[in-house]
Order: structure tokens, then sequence, then C-alpha cells
């Protein structure tokens, strides 16, 4: 197996009068090639899969303070990704005497996914030991193929992107000063 990746990201955070800010970039390119046999009693299987993946993101994210409303924060942000995934997977079976006797059609796989995630909460700290919040987000990983799929025709229909609503509300309080968090 051989595996090369690799990551990046810039940001720039910054803050105005009752406003905190953060905006960037996000870039990951990955390349990976293995190669694994399979023996049985009159055959052997050499399977060869390579990959090559990219995911590029901008975001950003703010949080207003107002003067008027002290206590108060409200978060906003949001991420834009775009990833691509290409894989090939490859079986040739040989019999024992190093003929030939199957080769599977090329499993080639290219997908591309786009996505939108906000995010938005809302914090209250009435006193300095308890904050109130509630937020929404969305969030996802992109699809791709399975390069460990027993078939070509698995490999081949690959597996769709997952994306999540989540909400969530609560309160944090600190107690015996700031030794416990409930």
């Amino acid at each position: 197996q051989h595996h090369e990746q690799t990551s990046e990201e810039v940001q720039l955070i910054g803050s105005a009068p009752n406003l905190d800010y953060i905006v960037g970039g996000y870039y990951f390119h990955e390349d990976g090639r293995s190669f694994d046999t399979g023996k049985l009693a009159t055959s052997q299987t050499d399977r060869t899969v390579s990959i090559k993946n990219t995911g590029n993101a901008l975001f950003g994210q703010a949080t207003w303070k107002p003067s008027f409303l002290p206590d108060v924060a409200l978060t906003a942000g949001v991420r834009y990704s775009h990833d691509e995934r290409r894989a090939t997977l490859d079986y040739v079976t040989r019999n024992n005497a190093g003929q030939v006797t199957f080769t599977s059609p090329s499993g080639l796989g290219n997908r591309a996914f786009d996505n939108v995630s906000p995010y938005v909460s809302l914090a209250y700290k009435p006193t300095e030991n308890v904050n109130l919040y509630a937020k929404w987000q969305k969030g996802y990983k992109a699809g791709g193929f399975n390069v460990r799929a027993s078939t070509v025709a698995r490999f081949s229909q690959g597996f769709n992107p997952e994306n999540i609503s989540v909400f969530e509300g609560g309160a944090k309080v600190d107690l015996l000063d700031h030794a416990l968090r409930i």
C-alpha cells in the first residue's frame, strides 16, 4: 500500500466593536494505491485499487454581542464544501498454472459533491456562572466508493454523502468556584 495526503487551512480571525469573526479556506488532497492477493487451493486473485480525492471549503462565522444586551451573543456561520472522489478497482484471477481465468471489467468511480452547512446559536449569560444556549447546525460528510467491496459492481455503486441537522439547547452552570461544571 502507498498513501499520501495533504491538508491546509488558512484563517483570518478578527474583531470589531461587539463583533468577533473568522473566515477561511480549507484544502485536502489524497492519493493512494494498494495491491493484495487472495489465494485458494486452485487459484489466486489479485486486487488493485487506486484513489484520488480532493476537498475544498470556504467558511465564515461571526459572533455579535450587542451593547444594549451585554449578556447575549448571537453567532451565525456557513461552510461551503466541494469534494471530488475518484477510484478504480480491478480483479484478476489466475489458476495455479498462472493462466488468467477471469479479469473483471475495471471499476471506475468519479463523483463530485457540493454542500452548504449553516450554523446559528443564541447564548444568554445572566450571571458569571450560568450560560443558557440554543443552537442549530447542519453537518456533512462526502460520499465516495467502497474500495474494499467484494465485487466491481458493488464498488461502482458507491455511497451517498451523509447529512445531519442538529438542534441543541441547554445550560452550563459552574459551581464550587469553577471546579465543577454541570
